[in-house]
């Protein structure tokens, strides 16, 4: 650890109100006078719904730095991916593919679809979905025309692939991209943890026919609660942005032509997005050294994620593979530093045990049953690494 040189940024203080029962939590927002100079406009001004300045202020920060032609700022990531799911066509009666290791809100968008999900298992460098049993499964298992393509054993319709960019992480995008193009299936990315990853130098979220980002409180960028659709495609920005809104389409007369939803982001919780957007660049920096701080204390003790060479991550949550994952994880609660495993993968949820899951190794179960994910704040400081550092060798030493 003594060779590793770290930026002087890193000494920077938490300046976070988060309440937590570990002295080092595992992500804690990053908020400084901005985001208080920005919400107490917003209150004297009286723009405290989701009506405001900064809400159309948040979306244009949000077009400018990942360059989607069209961006709808709405309450929450897991809304932003109902919205997406329902705007390419995934409904009652249809199937949608995702990666059997994300976040349950990912798969839970497809439910309020009434759709059914299948899961395909990640590929055991980059814990991205794998192509390769993707493209498999939809050879052999599936028929397609000219327009969709259609699962054998159950003549369901494919309606979309969604995309999770896990960890912040990005996998063979090309790759997935011309498999949904070959076989007609819409491509959604769920980019609710990858604000600030690229692809081939473009923004993980820009590729598929629209894509989410999620500003949940643990995330880089946060309002609190929110998310954003991201689409090159007007049709659909206007109708997300329609939906979101209840399905009203009048100003004056409470006058609705279909379903919608409430759905709105809040004018406060914008302006807090815009001051979080004003240091994107810092917030970035700050992930990328805590990630080499590890990487560098780890090295030949742990597995990481890959990274392709076409890909840069944005280090949202370092996440590593230990044999002796849970003495780790107690090593380090018993000195008040909060860690968490991988998510819980979905086929084996309660409310999926009948889905369909194409795997051959089932990595999922492998790298969730060794994983360890570790504090990841930007306001981490030299400090807190350095007690990280120690109790995760002192773990490392012990015996399984």
């Amino acid at each position: 650890m003594e060779n590793f040189i770290i930026s002087d940024i890193l000494s920077k203080p938490y300046e976070s109100g988060e309440k937590t029962n570990f002295q080092i939590p595992l992500l804690a927002p990053y908020v400084t006078e901005t985001e208080e100079k920005y919400l107490q406009e917003c209150i004297r001004s009286g723009w405290i719904t989701s009506a405001g300045k900064f809400i159309e202020l948040f979306e244009q920060k949000l077009k400018d730095f990942t360059h989607s032609p069209y961006v709808v700022a709405v309450s929450s990531g897991t809304a932003a991916l109902h919205l997406a799911l329902r705007a390419v066509g995934v409904e009652k009666d249809t199937l949608a593919i995702l990666p059997n290791i994300s976040f349950v809100a990912s798969v839970n968008a497809v439910h309020y679809c009434d759709a059914e999900p299948i899961f395909v298992d990640i590929n055991s460098a980059t814990w991205q979905l794998d192509e390769n049993l993707l493209l498999n499964f939809l050879e052999n298992e599936c028929f397609y025309t000219k327009e969709q393509t259609f699962h054998k054993a159950t003549l369901k319709r494919i309606s979309a692939l969604v995309l999770v960019h896990n960890l912040g992480n990005l996998g063979n995008i090309s790759a997935i991209q011309e498999i949904c193009e070959r076989f007609n299936i819409p491509l959604v990315e769920d980019a609710a943890e990858a604000l600030g990853a690229f692809y081939k130098g473009r923004h993980a979220g820009t590729f598929g026919k629209v894509g989410i980002l999620s500003f949940n409180g643990n995330k880089i960028v946060t309002t609190g609660g929110g998310g954003a659709v991201l689409t090159k495609d007007e049709h659909i920005s206007k109708k997300v942005r329609h939906w979101a809104n209840q399905a009203k389409i009048s100003a004056e007369e409470y006058y609705h032509d279909e379903v919608g939803y409430n759905y709105r982001l809040p004018n406060p919780l914008a302006a807090i997005g815009v001051a979080q957007m004003e240091k994107i660049h810092f917030l970035l920096e700050k992930k990328k050294l805590t990630r080499d701080f590890y990487a560098d204390i780890l090295r030949g003790k742990a597995i990481w994620q890959e990274t392709l060479a076409d890909s840069q991550p944005n280090y949202w949550l370092f996440t590593a593979l230990f044999e002796n994952s849970h003495l780790i994880a107690q090593k380090l609660k018993e000195n008040s530093i909060q860690t968490r495993k991988l998510w819980y993968p979905l086929n084996r949820l309660p409310m999926h045990q009948n889905c369909l899951y194409v795997q051959k190794n089932d990595f999922s179960w492998k790298v969730y049953e060794k994983s360890l994910s570790l504090p990841s704040s930007v306001g981490l400081q030299i400090q807190d690494l350095e007690k990280i550092a120690k109790v995760l060798e002192e773990g490392l030493d012990e015996k399984i």
